[in-house]
């Protein structure tokens, strides 16, 4: 804690300090030899901040610091627009010649069957013309994709003039036609074609009504009786037969191709000048000598039936069959 004198005390102190100051300065002898230095003082305490100086001049630039490690890697980049097209290429050379290849098919080749449409027990003419000089050719029906076919003709020779014909009387009755009835009655439109050795080739289109023409009914007039006649014959195999057995119907005498059905007697009939009633179990055509044979299976009650067979050229045949009860 301070403490603080009055001014006046301080002149008192003052005037007295000085007095005894000249008193010891009168009484004092001769000046002593120096003393030894004393001990160095404390520092003392920093003087205040002084003002800031100006500022120096600068300093020369800094080595340049070491590199930095490398940054991650950034997105990829939306890809750019295609390039515009490069200007087109020299040609190249050209290739070695193929080889030399078969003989192309004669483009005035063509084909004419007479009649278009027919049945297979029709007669049916078959004629082409533009193929090569004496050059041998086959004739087929054709009536679906690959070996679906019907060969009408091999080995027919081509005259001088390219041209030539086959007369197929019954066409049934040609080449494999008989074995393939069934397919061309149900394909209908057919493609005739006639393919040459040396590498012609026609076709034309044929419609098949089918394997014969439909039998017309009898007339009522007409109706069969049952009378003797002479000029045919028919046997019934078995002649005894039960009901659901298969019976098999030999005809002869027949006219050959003559188209002919095979009726049952079935009772009478008021309505028909015979006064009889029938229905058709079967109908053919005969081979060239004069015969053929039917199938039907008895579907009638027990009893002695007559079986007759009446041609479109006015023949006929009768023979009797015995039904049984079944086994």
């Amino acid at each position: 804690m301070r403490m603080y004198l009055p001014r006046s005390g301080v002149l008192m102190a003052i005037l007295v300090s000085l007095v005894g100051f000249l008193f010891l300065a009168a009484c004092a002898g001769e000046s002593g030899k120096p003393g030894l230095p004393g001990e160095p003082g404390n520092p003392g305490n920093p003087g205040a901040l002084g003002p800031e100086g100006a500022p120096g001049p600068p300093g020369a630039p800094g080595l340049p610091g070491l590199p930095g490690n490398p940054g991650n890697p950034g997105n990829p980049g939306k890809p750019g627009k295609p390039g515009n097209p490069g200007l087109p290429g020299d040609p190249g050379l050209p290739g070695p010649q193929g080889p030399v290849g078969k003989a192309g098919v004669s483009p005035g080749a063509g084909l004419v069957v007479e009649p278009s449409q027919f049945y297979l027990g029709d007669t049916v003419t078959i004629a082409g013309s533009g193929f090569q000089k004496f050059e041998p050719v086959g004739v087929s029906i054709n009536y679906g994709g690959g070996n679906q076919k019907a060969t009408v003709g091999t080995f027919i020779d081509s005259n001088g003039g390219g041209a030539w014909k086959i007369v197929l009387d019954p066409i049934r009755d040609a080449g494999t036609v008989s074995g393939r009835v069934n397919q061309l009655v149900e394909s209908g439109i057919v493609t005739i074609l006639a393919r040459g050795a040396d590498g012609s080739e026609a076709s034309a289109p044929a419609v098949i009504l089918g394997n014969a023409p439909p039998l017309p009914e009898p007339p009522l007039d007409t109706a069969p009786v049952l009378v003797p006649n002479t000029d045919a014959s028919m046997v019934v195999i078995p002649q005894i037969a039960a009901v659901g057995d298969e019976v098999t119907i030999y005809l002869a005498g027949f006219r050959p191709d003559e188209r002919t059905t095979v009726n049952r007697i079935t009772g009478a009939r008021a309505d028909r000048p015979t006064g009889l009633a029938w229905s058709n179990i079967g109908s053919g055509f005969p081979n060239e000598s004069g015969a053929f044979s039917v199938t039907w299976t008895v579907d009638q009650d027990p009893g002695v039936i007559s079986l007759k067979a009446t041609g479109t050229a006015g023949t006929n045949a009768t023979a009797p069959l015995v039904i049984v009860a079944e086994k």
